[in-house]
């Protein structure tokens, strides 16, 4: 199957996106329904946070776990993010108010993703040349984030490519306009998973 690079996943999710939510239910092991949490830590590349005004800060470490609340043929696979971190960002400070919610959809037929949106997110980031930069957006409304590559198509254990739509800044007219995040993290937990 094909298997594009990260800037095309923001056009195949978009995609998705437009389409009606699609069903899927995690496994792990492979054909076993699993109901566990999901962890995943950022993987080599880091994780950036890139501004309108056009800086991009490095966070060395992250960490994003979140619970599997419902899925199966009629719903698609969502929960609540239970932890999310960025850290060692240089002299800038992320810091989580509310993690939200993701959501996983069945990739376009005849590729290898699996879509991830996210709602009820609220952040701050800091600097020391910025005051305390709030950016949300409000559940239900909910953003591309990017997709999964399941360990049914890696063989391995599975990826998730973080890519976000623009996040608006919501508290002062000195912060940048919009944030993005883009990165990778292994999926440590579990060790296997897949998407049916």
């Amino acid at each position: 199957m094909a298997r594009p690079g990260i800037a095309g996943l923001v056009v195949l999710a978009a995609l998705a996106l437009a389409a009606p939510a699609s069903a899927s239910t995690p496994t792990s092991p492979a054909g076993t329904v699993y109901t566990g949490p999901v962890k995943a830590v950022s993987a080599a590349q880091h994780v950036l946070i890139h501004t309108k005004g056009g800086t991009t800060v490095t966070c060395e470490t992250s960490s994003f776990d979140w619970s599997i609340e419902s899925h199966g043929p009629s719903a698609t696979t969502k929960g609540s993010v239970t932890n999310l971190t960025f850290g060692s960002c240089g002299t800038t400070t992320v810091s989580v108010l509310k993690a939200g919610t993701v959501e996983v959809h069945q990739g376009p037929e005849g590729f290898s993703y699996e879509t991830v949106t996210w709602s009820g997110l609220e952040i701050t980031v800091a600097t020391p040349f910025s005051p305390d930069c709030k950016y949300f957006f409000q559940q239900p409304t909910s953003i591309l984030i990017g997709a999964v590559t399941p360990s049914s198509v890696l063989g391995t254990t599975a990826v998730f490519h973080l890519d976000t739509d623009k996040i608006p800044v919501g508290n002062s007219i000195f912060c940048p306009e919009w944030i993005e995040f883009t990165g990778g993290y292994t999926i440590t937990t579990p060790d296997y998973l897949a998407f049916d």
